[in-house]
């Protein structure tokens, strides 16, 4: 599976307090090691688009759009 991340997924994760920066920085790794690992409860949420929904804590959830 390929992922891409924007400009704005970049910049909106810069403001985020730097904890969840590393939270996210490890779902991402985890993700690219095993898209489908239970704690990431990556899920399809678009019918229309390619659109998925990973967890990346209790708190926050990120949505990516595949190629």
């Amino acid at each position: 599976m390929k992922s891409s991340v924007t400009k704005t997924f970049r910049n909106r994760l810069s403001v985020l307090p730097a904890s969840v920066q590393e939270q996210a920085a490890k779902a991402d790794t985890l993700w690219k090691e095993d898209p489908h690992h239970p704690s990431l409860q990556f899920k399809l949420v678009s019918q229309q688009q390619p659109i998925y929904s990973a967890r990346v804590s209790f708190n926050c959830r990120v949505l990516e759009g595949l190629c």
